[in-house]
């Protein structure tokens, strides 16, 4: 995951933003990122019907917020889980503040 501007071009920042997250612990968030869709493509003026699992996927600002409030939902007596999940949220709330465009990119 990163974060792009209106451009849809990456932050260049001193430290690297990105976010990496092992397809285990996706697993635990997967169907809340399948939830928004269909979406818009922001290179395209189709709507992209589904999460890509091997591709790049945009999430504009909007979406974003939407994605946090349903992870917020998400109910696990695991602390683990529950950390991973706080750890999520407040990677997006920071990076909303500016990006544009928050992209996920699969390789599952």
């Amino acid at each position: 995951m990163w974060e792009e501007n209106e451009d849809l071009n990456k932050y260049i920042t001193s430290r690297d933003r990105r976010l990496f997250i092992p397809t285990d612990d996706f697993d635990y968030v997967i169907d809340v990122f399948k939830s928004v869709f269909p979406i818009q493509n922001p290179n395209s003026s189709q709507l992209e019907e589904s999460f890509d699992i091997c591709g790049h996927n945009f999430f504009t600002n909007e979406i974003c917020r939407v994605i946090v409030g349903k992870l917020a939902e998400i109910e696990t007596e695991n602390p683990n889980v529950e950390k991973f999940i706080r750890d999520l949220i407040k990677w997006f709330n920071i990076r909303s503040r500016y990006a544009k465009w928050i992209v996920v990119y699969g390789n599952l």
